[in-house]
């Protein structure tokens, strides 16, 4: 399915296999070698500059993450009555992992 390569942010070398990408997210989904991320997460670190969860959005916690807010959608459509914000807000991060699997994921072995 992929003919495109995905380099990675941090070395800009093509990953290649779906168990070395880590798909980070700060407003813009950024695909990163297991090794970069943890190398780019350390280095934000020591510098003080860490203003986001480093959470990669491909990873089981971010998979778990997406589907509690699917649930929390649910559950406000059909059983608790609040404010389009709040669907809003819900619908971000299962929309970013959509698009994490469909912009690297799915061009991966």
């Amino acid at each position: 399915m992929g003919d495109k390569k995905i380099a990675c942010y941090r070395c800009d070398k093509e990953i290649k296999d779906k168990t070395d990408l880590v798909v980070a997210n700060k407003f813009k989904l950024k695909p990163f070698h297991k090794k970069c991320f943890n190398k780019h997460i350390d280095e934000k670190r020591q510098r003080g500059t860490m203003f986001y969860d480093p959470l990669p959005v491909n990873s089981k916690r971010g998979t778990t993450m997406a589907l509690v807010f699917v649930f929390l959608i649910l559950l406000f459509t059909f059983v608790i009555k609040v404010n389009y914000l709040a669907y809003f807000l819900c619908f971000i991060y299962p929309f970013y992992r959509l698009m994490s699997w469909a912009m690297f994921e799915a061009k991966l072995s």
